[in-house]
């Protein structure tokens, strides 16, 4: 499922390459999972616009065709979250060398390619997140397929993280050591963004 939304491609037109891995990846989604494929739908043209006018999207690609959109199932989302969760492990270790330790706090959640390119995504947020590596294999850069910028903060023991996978999917993730911590400022915030200023 994941393979299939990351090789989405909105802002310039798929290579034949790049339908046929699609097409690959949908046929093996079908096979593994066809109740999904046939909760898929695609939109109507109206139905779309109002999706792009919701998210404050343009209604053509910047090579001028026109977008579509596809409703996904929730399992879907579902899916992508729990990957994210997962990743969110990986990454962490890959940053700070060392496990997440049992009874920490994770915050993931992935954003289909129409939320996390519209003005309404809070990217001002992700700017803390100042360390960009680069990512390669046998010398290709991999940024178009899967980049990431991330931020970690000692003490507390917390790092966050901003994924993207190619055009298809992008991924928010927070990892707290000390989940009491987290639960704290999570409470605090809470009660900032309800008092009346």
């Amino acid at each position: 499922m994941l393979g299939m939304l990351v090789r989405i491609r909105v802002n310039h037109a798929a290579s034949d390459t790049d339908r046929k891995e699609l097409e690959e990846c949908f046929k093996k989604l079908n096979a593994r999972r066809p109740e999904w494929v046939q909760a898929m739908r695609g939109l109507s043209r109206n139905q779309t616009r109002k999706l792009l006018s919701e998210q404050r999207l343009p209604r053509v690609s910047p090579d001028g065709r026109e977008v579509y959109a596809v409703e996904m199932p929730a399992e879907f989302a579902d899916a992508a979250n729990r990957y994210a969760a997962k990743l969110a492990h990986a990454l962490y270790y890959k940053v700070t060398g060392r496990s997440v330790p049992a009874g920490c706090a994770v915050s993931a959640k992935a954003f289909t390619n129409a939320e996390w390119q519209s003005p309404n995504f809070p990217l001002e947020h992700t700017r803390i997140l100042d360390n960009q590596p680069t990512l390669s294999r046998s010398g290709v850069d991999l940024s178009d397929q899967f980049h990431y910028r991330y931020a970690v903060v000692e003490p507390p023991n917390c790092a966050g993280f901003l994924v993207h996978f190619g055009e298809g999917l992008a991924m928010v993730m927070t990892v707290f050591e000390d989940r009491a911590a987290y639960e704290l400022r999570k409470a605090e915030r809470a009660s900032a963004n309800q008092s009346p200023n």
